[in-house]
């Protein structure tokens, strides 16, 4: 299941809101940035689907995303975990809108 995670610029220091449509890649519009496309495995589609929720996660490096269980490589995986912290929360919008802020500032 293709996603696409996007922002609208932030003003004043302050993020602004988060989104991610989940069901293909999209161009939100000259407003917004892509921050990620992606894509989702059956597993944590249907995951997000039940919580009603997705987790956005930020790493040393301050690139963020939204949580993915599966990574192939152990390193990565292994990297992944050591180094990446929850920074925020996406709520369920509409039935393939998630939206709501992060706080990049509690990053790792």
């Amino acid at each position: 299941m293709r996603f696409t995670f996007f922002c609208r610029p932030g003003r004043f220091g302050r993020p602004g809101r988060h989104y991610v449509y989940i069901g293909g890649w999209i161009r939100p519009g000259p407003d917004f940035v892509i921050l990620q496309h992606g894509n989702l495995t059956m597993s944590e589609f249907r995951q997000i689907c039940r919580d009603g929720y997705i987790k956005v996660m930020a790493d040393r490096n301050n690139h963020i995303g939204i949580y993915q269980e599966l990574i192939t490589s152990y390193r990565a995986k292994k990297y992944h975990y050591e180094t990446a912290g929850s920074i925020g929360t996406l709520y369920k919008n509409t039935h393939n809108i998630y939206s709501g802020r992060v706080n990049v500032y509690s990053a790792i």
